[in-house]
């Protein structure tokens, strides 16, 4: 049961710093776009939407609220995306 306790704890941190992650850069992208913050995720997938190569489909998947399953995955997640602002500031 604390094994499982420890497991549970470690995922809601991960899902924690996921969350905050694409918020600063959901932030940082609607500011760099003109957007309002408020805008919900589809009126930001739509604004990325033609500044970029991927899919509506694999940007909402990299910001919304998908869980992160391991700690590779969030470092995954950070470096997916500082590439997707730094293709907007291109």
């Amino acid at each position: 049961m604390l094994g499982r306790a420890r497991l549970l704890q470690q995922s809601q941190s991960r899902d924690a710093a996921a969350a905050s992650l694409r918020a600063a850069a959901a932030r940082r992208l609607a500011d760099r776009l003109g957007i309002r913050h408020e805008e919900s995720l589809d009126a930001l997938v739509a604004a990325l939407t033609p500044h970029l190569e991927q899919s509506p489909e694999q940007i909402r998947s990299l910001l919304g609220p998908t869980p992160v399953s391991s700690d590779q995955a969030l470092v995954q997640l950070a470096h997916d995306l500082d590439r997707l602002e730094k293709e907007i500031d291109r």
